[in-house]
Formats: structure tokens, sequence, C-alpha cells
């Protein structure tokens, strides 16, 4: 699916439902250790920085 297509709304029993979406992303470089805690908490506040600035599109942390 393409990103531009998820804020389309989508035909559910013949009823249009809005799509409102947040996604919070996390990357680890090669050279640092992984820490899966740190990682989902990184996430984490990253999905609710999205949340609560509805103009940004992507957060990453």
């Amino acid at each position: 699916m393409r990103i531009g297509s998820l804020r389309s709304p989508i035909l559910y029993n013949g009823d249009l439902l809005p799509i409102d979406m947040s996604v919070g992303l996390a990357f680890v470089s090669k050279d640092t250790e992984l820490n899966p805690k740190l990682l989902f908490e990184a996430a984490d506040r990253a999905l609710y920085d999205a949340k609560r600035n509805t103009s940004k599109f992507l957060v990453c942390s």
C-alpha cells in the first residue's frame, strides 16, 4: 500500500470510513549495540510525538 493511499477513506459495508494513522519509527546504526528496550522506548516516543503534532506526517527517532 502506498503512503498516499493511507489518507483515503475506505469503503466498509457501504460506508466511507476515514483513516487516521500515527507511526513511530526508531533506527539503530550498525555500530550501536542493539538494546530492544531502548529501541522500543524511542519508537514509542516518536509515536506519541506524531500523535501530538498532527502537522508532521512521520516522526523518526
